[in-house]
C-alpha cells in the first residue's frame, strides 16, 4: 500500500489527464501537483541550507538595516512611529528587538559627520545591500536563474526597497488604527452599527493582510525574473499565514524556555530568536518554491524523466532551442526570453533551463538584459550563416575542459580518429543544413 502511495506521488500523478477528470478531481489534482513540485524543489534546491545561510546574514546585518530604516523613517519625522510598529510587529522578541533599537541608534549617532561618517554609511549600506542579495541568490536558485541583477539594477532597487520598507510599514500600521478606529466609529452611527461589528471583527485580519501582501511582493520582486501575480499572491497568502501561524505558537507554546532560562539565563532569547529566523526563512523559501511551481506546474509534469533525460534527446532540444533563437534574430524580433522559450516550444522549465545553461557556456548564445520585468534575452552568439546542425553539436560537445590526463595509447588514437571520421561525415552529408534555413518553429 505504501509503494503504491509513493509511486502515485513520485510518477503516476505526473502522468494524469486532468481534461479526462471531473472539475474537482483536476482541481484536487492540479493543486497536489504543486505542493509536490513545491516540496521536491525545496528539497533539491537545498532551502534549509539555504535558511540557515540567510540566518546567518540577517544576524549579521540587522543592526546596519535597522540603523538605515530609523534614519530614513526620521527624515521624514516618523522614526517613532515606526519603532511603534516594529515592536507590534516583533513583540514576541522584545528582549532582542530592544537590544537591536539601541545598537541601531548608536550606530546612527557613529555615521554622523566627518570622515567616520562616511565610511559608516557606506558599511551601512552595503551590509543591507549584502544581505539583500543573498536574498536574490536564493530566489534566483528557486527560479532556476544563473544570472544575477547587475550592480546598478542592485543599487537602485535595493535602495528603493529600503526607501519604501520603513514607510510601508508605518501606513500598514497607521491604516490598522484608521480602519480600528475612525472608520468604526462612522459605521457605528444609525442603521449602520451591524455593518460596523462586522467591519471590526474583519479588521482583526489586517496583520495577515499586510503579511500576504509583504510576501506577494517579496515573490515577485526578488527573483531576477518575470513573475506573475497569481502564482505570488497564492504562495503569499499560504506562506504569509504560515509564518502568522509560526508567530503565535513561538508567543503561546515556547516549550523549554524555563530550562533554557536555567541554562543560558537572560542569554536564552538569542537561540530562540536564531530558531524563530531559520523557520522564518524556510517559510519565505518554501513560499518562493510554491511561487515557482504555480507558475510552471503545467511545464513541471516530466521534471522526474528531465531527471534522466539522455543525452541524444538533450541533442535534439538543444537544436529545437537554438533554431528558435535564431528564427526570432533574422525575423527582426531581438532576443527570446526563457519564458518564450517555454511557451513556443511547449517545454518544461526546468529543461530549458539546462539547455539555455549549455549553449550559453558554449558561446552559441549571448545574454541580453532588458528593461522592464524580463532578466534575460538570448541571441545567438555566433554568425548564423555558420551555425549548421553539425557545427551546434560540435560546439557543444567541445564545450568544457579537454586537458583532464588520460592514458594515450592506441585505444586512445582509434576512437579519437573514428570520431573525427565520423564529425566529418556529418559536416558534409547533404542533411547537415542551416539551422536558419529549416522551417517555422513550433510547426
Amino acid at each position: 500500500m505504501l509503494k503504491k502511495i509513493k509511486s502515485f506521488l513520485q510518477s503516476d500523478i505526473w502522468r494524469l489527464d486532468v481534461q479526462e477528470l471531473s472539475r474537482a478531481k483536476a482541481f484536487m489534482t492540479h493543486h497536489l501537483r504543486v505542493f509536490l513540485a513545491a516540496l521536491q524543489g525545496f528539497s533539491r534546491n537545498d532551502c534549509s541550507m539555504r535558511a540557515s545561510s540567510l540566518t546567518y546574514y540577517t544576524l549579521l546585518s540587522i543592526v546596519p538595516v535597522m540603523a538605515l530604516a530609523f534614519g530614513i523613517a526620521k527624515g521624514f519625522g516618523l522614526d517613532d512611529m515606526l519603532q511603534s510598529q516594529l515592536e507590534q510587529y516583533l513583540g514576541a522578541h522584545e528582549e532582542i528587538f530592544d537590544e537591536v533599537v539601541q545598537f541601531s541608534y548608536s550606530m546612527l549617532e557613529v555615521t554622523r559627520g566627518g570622515v567616520i561618517a562616511g565610511v559608516g554609511f557606506l558599511f551601512l549600506l552595503w551590509a543591507v545591500i549584502k544581505v539583500l542579495d543573498h536574498i536574490e541568490l536564493s530566489f534566483n536558485a528557486v527560479w532556476g536563474v544563473q544570472e544575477g541583477r547587475s550592480w546598478v539594477r542592485k543599487f537602485t532597487e535595493y535602495l528603493s526597497v529600503m526607501v519604501l520598507a520603513p514607510v510601508l510599514v508605518i501606513l500598514s500600521g497607521s491604516l490598522t488604527v484608521f480602519l480600528t478606529t475612525e472608520i468604526y466609529k462612522y459605521l457605528a452611527e444609525g442603521w449602520l452599527a451591524l455593518v460596523a461589528d462586522l467591519f471590526q471583527w474583519g479588521a482583526q485580519f489586517t496583520p495577515y493582510v499586510i503579511i500576504w501582501l509583504l510576501f506577494t511582493f517579496l515573490f515577485m520582486a526578488m527573483p531576477n525574473t518575470r513573475v506573475n501575480f497569481k502564482a505570488a499572491l497564492i504562495a503569499g497568502i499560504i506562506s504569509g499565514t504560515m509564518f502568522q501561524l509560526l508567530q503565535w505558537g513561538y508567543v503561546n507554546f515556547q516549550v523549554g524556555v524555563v530550562r533554557y532560562n536555567a541554562i543560558y539565563g537572560s542569554f536564552a532569547a538569542l537561540p530562540l530568536f536564531l530558531v524563530w529566523l531559520q523557520l522564518s526563512w524556510m517559510i519565505v523559501l518554501l513560499g518562493a518554491e510554491l511561487s515557482y511551481a504555480y507558475q510552471n506546474v503545467r511545464r513541471y509534469i516530466y521534471s522526474s524523466e528531465i531527471q534522466d533525460i539522455s543525452p541524444g534527446y538533450k541533442e535534439k532540444v538543444s537544436l529545437l532551442v537554438m533554431h528558435l533563437i535564431i528564427k526570432r534574430f533574422i525575423a527582426d524580433k531581438g532576443g527570446v526570453s526563457r519564458e518564450e522559450v517555454c511557451e513556443e516550444l511547449k517545454l518544461p522549465v526546468t529543461l530549458v533551463n539546462q539547455v539555455l545553461k549549455d549553449l550559453y557556456r558554449a558561446g552559441l548564445v549571448v545574454r541580453v538584459e532588458v528593461s522592464g520585468d524580463e532578466a534575460f534575452k538570448y541571441q545567438p552568439g555566433k554568425d548564423v550563416n555558420r551555425l549548421s546542425i553539425a557545427f551546434v553539436i560540435k560546439t557543444l560537445k567541445d564545450a568544457g575542459s579537454s586537458d583532464v590526463p588520460v592514458v594515450h595509447n592506441l585505444a586512445w588514437d582509434r576512437i579519437s580518429s573514428a570520431l573525427e571520421s565520423f564529425e566529418e561525415t556529418i559536416k558534409h552529408s547533404p542533411d547537415n543544413v542551416l539551422l536558419k534555413d529549416i522551417g517555422a518553429p513550433g510547426s
